[in-house]
């Protein structure tokens, strides 16, 4: 079976496609598995109509709409993790209601309240014009598109109930009606209960009132009807009990169905009011639920990639016109297999700079992958091309290709009477005439189906065909043939999938430059299959292919070896890397202790001198008073032996601080070409021992100790380990404006007249501009009346983030009917 997508342009330049019916771009996705990748992405929507944009997601070929899309794709990304979820939850929308209104209906009250719950989802979509701007200024700007309908959303809330019932405030008299409605109501079953009591003479039949034809009755014995005078509306099935109406409650229950059809017409006409509103805002309606669709398709599209570890391809580098198209992939995983997938990286095209081949040929055993890897090709061009992440590392790079052509070549055509080889050959020829330099061309099992021989030189000239055209080719194939073929020739490459050379099991890794081979002697043998068979086979064997086999062994253990060296040094690598860590790590711990060790000996040395110091003034001043001025040195033996005492505690205490000052200099210090800088408040210092700079923000002489700023981190430190290094401080972050909306009018908002979920609203979206506007207070007018909004209000405030106090306004402000509230 082979199909494209999109079908053949009528391109001149392009090669004429081959006669028959044109294949089907849903075919060619279907076999790409790119309908799974759509149920998913669709199984992440919120917003009910998104789910119908996702199952219906295919592949653009117009490189600007790809590239809008790969951003959208990646800002939706940014913005669930910079901001959050963003909750558009809404199981579905009333189109069919607003369609009804638009061309003159009246729709119902739950189906209003449906139409109200629409526009509060498509309101939080909007308020991602502000939210997502920084973030995601594509979604934002989808977002400014909405257009506003709160004012219409709040006319629904004030007048239908979020179960659909038509409120009180819905018209100006329906309040009144409904309270004539009770009061007639009353008025009747007050007579009626009155008739019960007295027991009708005995003629009911129970003791309860009934509703017949609109009409409340008693339940009288049928014997007994000319005991209960009155219109009789109904009978029981037996016939043993009629429902009678008595003449003396036909007044009052004429009177409670007038004014019963006057409350209905009240509620007709707010109805018939509020149907006309949603009429006449009908396209608006529409154009917002389509713009929240295509946000929140963006949004599950986001959530998927997160999900499954998905990353945006940016376009390769270089032109993006002529030539052939460079594909390259890094540690791709198929995004249906999940954990069980196996990276792989594939390079592809590039004319001017690429890998130097257009054509990808993937030999190996059966289940070993090739298949899958050809397939995960197909699929995340198709999945980039259509605005989704792709499952795939950091430095791929996917160019946008203007058609794909997938050919499995394992369909049977029973209206053209074709084999399998002839469906095969059949898609073949449509690849041939079709496909060109900015196509994708992928074949399974290229040649099957028939003669090996023929089939792998029909496969050769396939191959030779497409690579003088450079169309980027991945072709799987069985033949050694076609793989040496590919070996040998310009603008061809060779790939193969691995068996375990042990347990025979697939590895599914893809091996670059490497021709595989088909280990059918191997799984044989492993299965138990006679040796004196084997020995047979082996004997059958073409030498050439023999040597063949052994060569591809060779090159796969010479890769293995390679692979093997390769992970070593770079597990060497890693642990160098460790270990310089953890030595800087125990450089910096020493040279903190070595600061501690030397302020400690500072300390002490300082200590020691002063109280030689001391000892040093004792003897000098006890030298002095043991020679008595004019005494001429005349001194007795007393005298002389206190001199010679003061002479030698003066000698002693100079002699060890002689040894002390010497001691000091050995003691480590600052390095000596430290310049002799200051530490002051904006210089840019170091902190001795951890090895960190940071700027002087602030100094404390009392406590001697500084207040450093280090990135967002502030520390205070002892003075004594902070070393200046005479450089300026850096500059500061710079400085990013943002528009957020326009300005309030007004530090009052007004809720009167409002429903409490509309008041709730208003409430929170007038605290949060406040707040953006600066303003310390603000006032809330919410009326007194029943007290229902005060409440509600009040209950808001209560807890709220934004709100440091409230209270209700002084007397000559409007007292309990508006709200004072402080801000934080």
């Amino acid at each position: 079976m082979t199909t494209t997508f999109p079908p053949p342009s009528d391109d001149p330049q392009r090669p004429r496609e081959a006669p028959g019916a044109r294949p089907t771009a849903g075919d060619a996705l279907e076999m790409l598995d790119f309908g799974a990748v759509r149920a998913a992405v669709a199984d992440r929507v919120r917003y009910g109509p998104a789910r119908d944009l996702a199952l219906a997601l295919s592949p653009s070929f117009d490189p600007a709409e790809v590239r809008r899309l790969g951003e959208r794709a990646a800002q939706a990304r940014r913005l669930l993790e910079e901001v959050g979820e963003i909750d558009l939850a809404l199981g579905e929308v009333p189109a069919g209601a607003v369609g009804r209104a638009a061309l003159g209906g009246v729709i119902s009250g739950p189906e209003l309240a449906a139409v109200a719950e629409s526009l509060r989802v498509q309101a939080r979509a909007a308020s991602l014009s502000v939210r997502a701007a920084a973030a995601a200024p594509a979604l934002a700007e989808m977002a400014r598109r909405i257009p506003d309908l709160s004012r219409l959303e709040r006319e629904i809330r004030g007048a239908v109930s979020a179960r659909g019932e038509v409120l009180d405030g819905a018209s100006p008299r329906l309040g009144a009606v409904r309270a004539g409605v009770r009061r007639a109501y009353e008025q009747v079953t007050g007579a009626l209960s009155a008739m019960i009591e007295a027991g009708a003479d005995g003629a009911l039949q129970d003791r309860v009132i009934s509703v017949r034809s609109s009409r409340l009755c008693l339940q009288v014995r049928s014997e007994a009807r000319r005991h209960v005078p009155g219109i009789v509306h109904d009978a029981s099935n037996t016939g043993a009990t009629v429902y009678v109406e008595p003449l003396a409650t036909v007044e009052l229950g004429n009177a409670w169905r007038g004014a019963a059809l006057e409350e209905e017409r009240e509620v007709a006409a707010a109805l018939a009011r509020l149907s006309a509103m949603v009429g006449r805002r009908a396209a608006d309606h529409a154009l917002g639920s389509e713009i929240t669709a295509r946000i929140d398709l963006a949004l599950a599209g986001a959530r998927w990639g997160a999900a499954a570890g998905a990353v945006t391809a940016p376009p390769p580098p270089g032109p993006g016109g002529g030539g052939t198209p460079e594909l390259r992939l890094v540690d791709a995983r198929h995004p249906l297999l999940g954990a069980a997938a196996v990276p792989i990286s594939v390079r592809l095209g590039g004319s001017g700079g690429g890998p130097g081949w257009s054509v990808l040929v993937v030999t190996g055993p059966n289940t070993g992958g090739k298949t899958v890897a050809m397939k995960t090709v197909g699929l995340l061009v198709a999945m980039n091309q259509a605005g989704l992440q792709v499952t795939a590392g950091e430095g791929t790079a996917l160019p946008v290709f203007d058609s794909i052509w997938v050919d499995l070549g394992d369909g049977q055509s029973l209206e053209r009477g074709a084999s399998t080889f002839g469906s095969h050959m059949l898609g073949v020829t449509r690849v041939l005439a079709g496909a060109g330099p900015r196509s994708l061309a992928l074949f399974d099992e290229l040649g099957s189906s028939t003669d090996p021989e023929e089939g792998a030189a029909l496969a050769r000239a396939v191959l030779d065909d497409l690579a003088s055209r450079g169309v980027p080719t991945i072709a799987t194939t069985h033949h050694r043939s076609v793989a040496a073929h590919a070996a040998a020739s310009a603008g061809m490459e060779n790939a193969s999938v691995e068996l375990d050379p042990v347990t025979l099991e697939p590895t599914y890794r893809l091996v670059m430059g490497a021709p595989g081979r088909s280990y059918a002697m191997s799984v044989a043998a492993g299965l138990g299959v006679p040796s004196r068979v084997m020995r047979a086979a082996r004997s059958y064997l073409d030498p050439r292919s023999v040597r063949y086999d052994e060569s591809v062994a060779r090159l796969e253990r010479s890769s293995e070896a390679a692979e093997a060296a390769r992970a070593l040094a770079e597990g060497t690598a890693a642990s160098a890397e460790r270990a310089r860590i953890e030595l800087e790590a125990e450089r910096a711990a020493l040279a903190m202790r070595r600061a501690e060790i030397a302020e400690s000996m500072h300390e002490e040395l300082s200590r020691r001198h002063a109280q030689l110091r001391s000892r040093l003034r004792r003897a000098e001043a006890a030298l002095s008073w043991a020679v008595p001025a004019g005494t001429g040195g005349g001194a007795d033996g007393a005298e002389r032996g206190a001199l010679d005492a003061a002479a030698g505690e003066l000698s002693a205490a100079r002699d060890e601080l002689a040894v002390l000052e010497a001691e000091t200099l050995a003691v480590p210090g600052p390095a000596p070409d430290q310049p002799d800088l200051a530490v002051e408040e904006g210089a840019e210092v170091e902190v001795r021992g951890l090895g960190v700079a940071g700027t002087v923000r602030s100094l404390d002489p009392d406590a001697g100790e500084a207040e450093v700023v280090m990135g967002d981190v502030r520390l205070r430190i002892d003075r004594s380990r902070l070393v200046p290094t005479g450089r300026q401080p850096e500059p500061g972050p710079a400085v990013v404006a943002t528009a957020l909306g326009p300005a309030l009018r007004s530090v009052e908002l007004d809720v009167r007249g409002m429903r409490a979920e509309g008041a709730e609203s208003e409430l929170d979206m007038f605290l949060d501009r406040a707040l953006r506007d600066g303003l310390s207070s603000v006032r809330i007018v919410h009326g007194k009346a029943t007290g229902v909004l005060r409440r509600v209000v009040r209950d808001r405030l209560e807890g709220h983030p934004l709100v440091r106090s409230y209270a209700a306004e002084e007397p000559g402000r409007g007292g309990e009917g508006s709200t004072r509230v402080d801000l934080v």
